[in-house]
């Protein structure tokens, strides 16, 4: 076993698959994580694990969801060529609607990551919503997704964000 989760700060439910990029696996988790979302749990993380010279594998949490950010990833994240996280959430957003969805995008820095949401599932009536799913990413940055409700009869989408 390379980690165990507590279900506090590093998070709790992984249930989504992992991403290797320079010899470090990232992934999501459902719960966990920040508690002030409103969520009995947690918000939800995207973690880094990496490998010490002892062969120990070691958590950081890059990000803890807030809520306005995303809540409740079930999505594998998907990196860049440049180490560039990108990734959705279940629920979250602006608070325009029960369940929304964040597709978002982590940038590495020295010593921090910086988070950008790229699009706010559910911000109109026929918006797509509650991405299940991770993204796609094609060579010019575009992200393409499914979610499993929105659009015009509120049966789902596939939508594309374009950077």
């Amino acid at each position: 076993m390379l980690h165990d989760f507590g279900g506090g700060n590093d998070g709790a439910f992984p249930a989504a698959g992992l991403a290797l990029f320079a010899g470090a696996l990232y992934g999501t988790t459902y719960s966990g994580g920040n508690p002030a979302c409103g969520v009995t749990n947690g918000c939800g993380t995207v973690f880094q694990m990496t490998q010490g010279a002892t062969g120990q594998w070691q958590e950081k949490v890059i990000l803890a969801f807030s809520g306005t950010d995303g809540i409740e990833s079930f999505a594998t994240p998907v990196l860049d060529q440049a180490g560039n996280i990108y990734g959705t959430t279940f629920e979250g957003g602006s608070g325009r609607c029960t369940v929304c969805g964040t597709a978002f995008e982590l940038t590495p820095a020295p010593g921090k990551w910086t988070e950008i949401v790229l699009h706010d599932f559910g911000a109109t009536q026929t918006d797509a919503g509650t991405p299940e799913a991770g993204v796609i990413l094609d060579p010019r940055g575009h992200l393409f997704g499914t979610s499993s409700l929105g659009g015009s009869n509120s049966n789902g989408t596939v939508y594309e964000i374009t950077p």
